[in-house]
C-alpha cells in the first residue's frame, strides 16, 4: 500500500535568463510515483535536479504549482499542517538545533505534547545510543556539536515524535563510515520491527543496496524507478 502518491506534480523556480530577467522555469513537472508503506525509498539524481524541493513539497513547506500529493490516500492539503508534520517528519541536510542542550532538543516536542518526562528521557537516551552517540552529550549545548553529531541528533529528535514516516535529506552526508553505518542500521531496524516508512535522498550509490529498498531517479524533470545492483551498490 502506498503511503505517499504523486499525481502529475509540477514545481517551477525563478531563474535569471541570459538577458538578466528573472523568469519561471520548470524544475520538474508531471511527476507520478507511489512510495510504499513499510519501505525505505531512496531518491537520487544530480545536484540541482529538485530532490530537496520534492521533500519540501511532501512536508508542505512548499506546495506544487500543479498536481496532487496524497498521504495515506488523502491530499496533503486536507491535513492540518502541524498534524502532517508530526506524522511525516522532515530531517534537513543542514541540521538546525533548537536553543539549549541536546536533551532539551530531544524532549522539546514530547514535553509540549504532554508526554511524561521520565519516559521521554529514557527514550532520548536510547535513541542517542542508536545513533552511536555517547550519553555524555545530553547535557551539552547542541550548538557545540560537530555537524555529524548534530545531524544524528536531529534524526533522533525526529524519531522522538514516533512518526509514521521520515523524509531524510542526505542524512549521512557529514558522517564517518562507522557513524553512517549506525544510522543505516537504526533505520533498517525501525523499518523491519516497527514498519517505519521513509523517503531518503542520497548521492551515495552504495546506500540503497546497503539498506535495501526501491530507488527513484529524479533527472531532467522526470521521476523514474531504477533497480539497485546489490552486488556492486551501483545504480543501473
Amino acid at each position: 500500500m502506498a503511503f505517499l502518491r504523486l499525481n502529475s506534480v509540477a514545481r517551477r523556480r525563478r531563474q535569471r535568463n541570459p538577458n538578466g530577467v528573472f523568469q519561471e522555469v520548470p524544475l520538474f513537472e508531471g511527476l507520478n510515483a507511489e512510495f510504499r508503506a513499510g519501505e525505505i525509498t531512496f531518491l537520487t539524481g544530480p545536484s540541482g535536479c529538485g530532490k530537496s524541493s520534492l521533500l519540501r513539497l511532501l512536508n508542505r513547506l512548499e506546495d506544487p504549482q500543479s498536481g496532487v500529493i496524497h498521504f495515506r490516500d488523502r491530499p496533503l492539503t486536507e491535513y492540518p499542517v502541524l498534524e502532517l508534520r508530526r506524522r511525516l517528519v522532515l530531517v534537513r541536510q543542514q541540521p538546525t538545533p533548537f536553543p539549549g542542550t541536546v536533551l532539551d532538543n530531544l524532549l522539546h516536542v514530547p514535553l509540549l505534547l504532554g508526554h511524561p518526562r521520565r519516559e521521554s528521557e529514557a527514550r532520548a537516551t536510547a535513541l542517542l545510543g542508536e545513533m552511536a552517540l555517547p550519553t555524555e552529550l545530553l547535557p551539552r549545548s547542541a550548538g557545540e556539536l560537530s555537524v555529524g553529531q548534530l545531524q544524528r541528533v536531529c534524526v533522533a529528535r525526529a524519531l522522538m515524535l514516533e512518526p509514521e514516516a521520515l523524509l531524510l535529506d542526505e542524512p549521512t552526508s557529514s558522517l564517518d563510515v562507522a557513524s553512517a553505518e549506525a544510522l543505516r542500521t537504526a533505520m533498517q531496524r525501525r523499518r523491519d520491527e516497527n514498519g517505519l516508512s521513509a523517503v531518503w535522498v542520497t548521492h551515495q550509490t552504495t546506500e540503497p543496496a546497503a539498506v535495501g529498498g526501491p530507488v527513484w531517479l529524479l533527472e531532467g524533470g522526470a521521476l523514474t524507478p531504477v533497480v539497485p545492483a546489490v552486488a556492486t551498490g551501483a545504480l543501473t
